[in-house]
């Protein structure tokens, strides 16, 4: 079971990302794009590119754009760390949803706890949010 939880993401980011390009959504942009422009738009408290308006919740982003305006700046492609990025967090929630199906269902056999975290991978909510 865990190891499909590992196998499945790397499928699917190599699909996703085997051309080079990289992802983006409507009202995200592409924050891949040029991560050190984003830790500039979000490291204060008040944008500076739209006359004092607030930006409180990209907050939260800076030690991401931060760690990631560094690796960009070591020359590695932004396709791969946004394929990477992708990679943990399939990973990381497919693993916590296998764990958190175990605990509610003990005796639940393993092939329905893949099918709990191919459900929440592949749910339309859980995709735009």
């Amino acid at each position: 079971m865990r190891f499909l939880i590992f196998l499945i993401p790397t499928i699917l980011v190599i699909i996703w990302f085997k051309d080079g390009n990289i992802m983006g959504t409507g009202e995200s942009g592409l924050p891949f794009y040029d991560p050190k422009l984003q830790l500039d738009n979000f490291k204060y408290a008040w944008a500076n590119y739209a006359l004092g308006h607030p930006t409180n919740i990209s907050i939260a982003s800076i030690p991401t754009y931060w760690f990631l305006s560094i690796v960009d700046g070591l020359g590695v492609p932004n396709f791969l760390y946004q394929a990477i990025f992708f990679w943990l967090i399939l990973v990381i929630s497919g693993s916590s949803i296998a764990s958190l199906t175990k605990q509610f269902f003990p005796m639940l056999e393993d092939r329905f706890t893949v099918l709990a975290v191919f459900f929440y991978w592949f749910n339309p909510f859980v995709m735009v949010n």
